[in-house]
């Protein structure tokens, strides 16, 4: 697969999966523009990566940054026929939902969808005067159990991030609808749902290692790496999956299958 000419927008690029799918995408040949909220980090990230990629400081939560990121991104060329929907994460979700108070859940709902559908709103109209686009959005695999790997912390900690969880089946409705609404103009929508991954910032925050339980729960019993969901981003991203839209691909190492 080949990005060569093609030029690609990951959001939450400075970190984790984001930065994985950075390098994977430039990796094929395209260039990259590291959107992230951390200015200085997506400098560093784009400093590593072939080609010439560009920092792009941007905060996905805000209809402002986004619009005045995206003129940005615009300025270079075309702008971007590809974009990677992946800020995100869980945030302040350490409570049972009957525990969760209004703020926790709108922050989520903000993060993890809100910000989405901005970055679609701010790029699709460059895509449809070019008859041609690819948006990966980044779902979750827990959307499909309903279970994610806090549930399996110690007893005292037992929340199911369920705000964060309804964040992003939002993403996966999201994904469906809008390439319906969108086919017509040549871009196409799919979506990745990794699985439990072990990110820098997932060891921080859930376990030092992979709960057992859902290691347990999986075909192949070992944690995700950030690398393991790039290829599929790659796929989504470049012409080979050109008859393919609405589709959601779940790379958890069998989670779902289990």
């Amino acid at each position: 697969m080949t990005l060569g000419g093609k030029t690609a927008l990951v959001t939450g690029g400075a970190n984790g999966m984001g930065r994985a799918y950075c390098r994977k995408l430039a990796g094929a040949g395209a260039t990259v523009v590291v959107a992230d909220i951390d200015g200085a980090a997506a400098e560093r990230v784009a400093a590593e990566l072939p080609g010439s990629a560009l920092p792009l400081e941007v905060d996905i939560t805000s209809e402002a940054s986004v619009t005045r990121a995206v003129e940005v991104a615009l300025r270079r060329g075309p702008g971007p026929e590809i974009l990677v929907n992946n800020a995100g994460g869980a945030v302040g979700t350490r409570a049972l939902l009957v525990d969760t108070d209004l703020v926790t859940w709108n922050d989520n709902l903000l993060l993890n969808l809100t910000g989405a559908f901005l970055m679609c709103r701010a790029m699709i109209p460059s895509m449809r005067a070019r008859g041609y686009g690819k948006i990966v959005n980044v779902c979750s695999g827990s959307v499909f159990s309903g279970i994610s790997a806090a549930l399996f912390l110690s007893p005292g900690q037992r929340h199911n991030l369920v705000p964060y969880l309804a964040a992003k089946g939002g993403i996966l409705a999201l994904t469906r609808a809008l390439a319906r609404e969108v086919g017509d103009w040549g871009v196409r929508v799919n979506a990745v749902a990794p699985g439990y991954t072990l990110t820098e910032r997932a060891k921080r925050t859930l376990a030092a290692e992979a709960p057992a339980e859902v290691l347990q729960r999986q075909v192949f019993p070992r944690p995700g790496a950030p690398e393991d969901p790039a290829g599929a981003v790659l796929f989504l991203a470049s012409p080979d999956s050109d008859f393919m839209t609405g589709q959601t691909v779940c790379v958890d190492g069998g989670w779902v299958a289990h």
